[in-house]
C-alpha cells in the first residue's frame, strides 16, 4: 500500500453521510490502516474524473456516492447510463429539498416519454458542431457500413434541418425524397454553401447515382421512424432544454436502459444527450464566471456515448464549471483516438480491478508505485488512484470505497 497525500484528508470528517464537507468524498485511505476519509475539491472536479474497472467491482457505488453528495451540496447533476439501475437508485436517494429540481428522462416509459429535439434552437455558430456530433454518433453505431459519400450527404441534411425552425431528425427522410418539402426547408436558409449543395450538387445527381447515394442514409435515418421509442422522443419539435437545466442547476437523470429500449436506441439517445451537454457547456462562455452554476455530469458505460471531439472538449469546459465523471469496464471499448483524448484531458484517474491488458497500460500511468499484477489482484471496492489536489496531480496511492450512501 502506498502512503496517500496528506492534502484533502480529514481525520475529523470520517462520516461520508455528512454532506457539509468541503470536498466530495471518494473513499478511505488504507495506508497502515489509517482509514481516513478523503475526497476531491470542487475546483479540481472541473478537471474531470475517469474510473476504469471490471464489472461488479464498485464503479457504480463510487458514481452514486459522488452524485448524491453533489445533489446535497446543491450542484446541478446529470446522470446518463444504459442499464437503468443507477438511475432508479439515484431517484430513490434524492433529498426532499431537491425533488423540485429533478428532470427524469425515462426512455423506458412508453406511456410518457419526454421529448428531446437536438435540432431545436441551436445558435448559428454551433450548428456545425451539432451536425458533426450527430454524424459521429451515427458513424459510431453503423461504422461497419459507412462511407465518405454517405457522411457528406448526411452532414448537409443535418445542417439544412438546423436552419428550419420546426425540423426534427424524422425529417431527414422527406428532405432526401421529397423535392417539394426540400424547397420549403431551403426557404429558411441564406447559407450559400447549403443552397449550393442541394441545387448545384444533389439535384444534378443522375437518378441512379442519387438512389445509390441516399439508400444507406435512408436505412439508417429510418430507425427514427421505425423505432417507437425514438419516434416518440426525437419526433417532438420541443422538449427538454439541456442548456436551461444546466444553467439553473437541475438534476437530469437519463434512464436509457438498453435491456428495455434496445441497444441502438440507447446509444443514439445517449449520444444525442451528450451532444446537447457539449453545446450547452460551450455556450457558457457568454455567462459571467460568477454566474455559472457548478454542473456535474456522470456518464456510465461512456464508450457507448462519447466521441473524439467530446473527449477533446474536456480541456475547454473546465473553465465553465462543468465536471465530468466517465466510467466503463476496459479501455478497448473506446476507439484508440477517443481513449487517448480521455486520458489526455482528465486529471483524476481511479482504477478498480483490471484485466491484463489495461493493467499493463495503467502500470505505465501509475509508475513506479503500482505494478501490473497489483491492478489484476485488487479486491472489490479497492482502488488505486491519482487525484488532482489544488490543481496539482497527487502521486498514486491506494484506498477503498465506503458503503453506498
Amino acid at each position: 500500500m502506498q502512503r496517500p497525500p496528506t492534502v484533502g484528508l480529514r481525520n475529523n470528517m470520517n462520516n461520508p453521510h455528512d454532506h457539509s464537507k468541503p470536498f466530495t468524498p471518494i473513499g478511505y485511505t488504507n495506508f497502515r490502516n489509517s482509514n481516513r476519509l478523503f475526497g476531491i475539491k470542487l475546483q479540481d472536479r472541473y478537471s474531470h474524473i475517469y474510473a476504469l474497472g471490471k464489472t461488479g467491482v464498485g464503479k457504480t457505488t463510487l458514481l452514486l456516492n459522488m452524485a448524491i453528495d453533489d445533489i446535497y451540496k446543491g450542484y446541478g447533476v446529470c446522470l446518463i447510463e444504459p442499464h437503468g439501475d443507477a438511475c432508479l437508485e439515484l431517484l430513490r436517494q434524492i433529498p426532499e429539498h431537491r425533488k423540485k429540481d429533478v428532470v427524469y428522462f425515462d426512455a423506458t416509459n412508453a406511456a410518457h416519454r419526454t421529448g428531446f429535439n437536438p435540432l431545436h434552437g441551436v445558435a448559428k455558430e454551433q450548428r456545425h458542431l451539432v451536425a458533426s456530433e450527430i454524424v459521429l454518433s451515427f458513424k459510431k453505431i453503423w461504422s461497419d457500413s459507412w462511407g465518405p459519400r454517405l457522411e457528406h450527404i448526411l452532414r448537409y441534411c443535418i445542417l439544412t434541418l438546423l436552419e428550419y425552425p420546426v425540423a426534427t431528425l424524422l425529417d431527414i427522410v422527406p428532405l432526401l425524397l421529397d423535392q417539394r418539402y426540400r424547397n420549403i426547408v431551403l426557404q429558411y436558409t441564406d447559407n450559400s454553401t447549403i443552397i449550393s449543395f442541394w441545387l448545384g450538387e444533389f439535384e444534378k445527381y443522375p437518378a441512379g447515382l442519387r438512389a445509390d447515394a441516399i439508400m444507406p442514409i435512408l436505412n439508417k435515418a429510418g430507425v427514427f421512424s421505425s423505432s417507437e421509442v425514438l419516434r416518440q422522443i426525437v419526433g417532438q419539435q420541443h422538449g427538454m432544454n439541456i442548456e436551461e437545466m444546466m444553467n439553473t442547476g437541475k438534476i437530469l437523470i437519463c434512464n436509457l436502459s438498453k435491456g428495455i429500449i434496445g441497444e441502438d436506441a440507447s446509444q443514439i439517445l445517449g449520444s444525442l444527450v451528450t451532444t446537447g451537454i457539449q453545446v450547452a457547456a460551450m455556450r457558457r462562455a457568454a455567462i459571467p464566471e460568477e454566474q455559472r452554476v457548478p454542473y456535474m455530469v456522470f456518464i456510465d458505460e461512456c464508450h457507448s456515448f462519447i466521441t473524439t471531439s467530446f473527449a477533446v472538449m474536456l480541456s475547454e469546459v473546465r473553465k465553465y464549471k462543468i465536471g465530468l465523471f466517465f466510467s466503463h469496464q476496459y479501455m478497448a471499448q473506446l476507439p484508440e483516438d477517443v481513449c487517448g483524448a480521455v486520458l489526455g484531458n482528465v486529471s483524476t484517474i481511479i482504477c478498480f480491478r483490471l484485466g491484463s491488458v489495461d493493467s499493463k497500460t495503467m502500470e505505465e500511468e501509475f509508475y513506479p508505485t503500482f505494478k501490473q499484477e497489483d491492478f489484476i489482484s485488487l479486491p472489490r471496492f479497492a482502488i488505486y488512484l491519482k487525484v488532482l489536489i489544488d490543481g496539482m496531480e497527487s502521486r498514486p496511492f491506494s484506498a477503498r470505497l465506503g458503503a453506498r450512501v
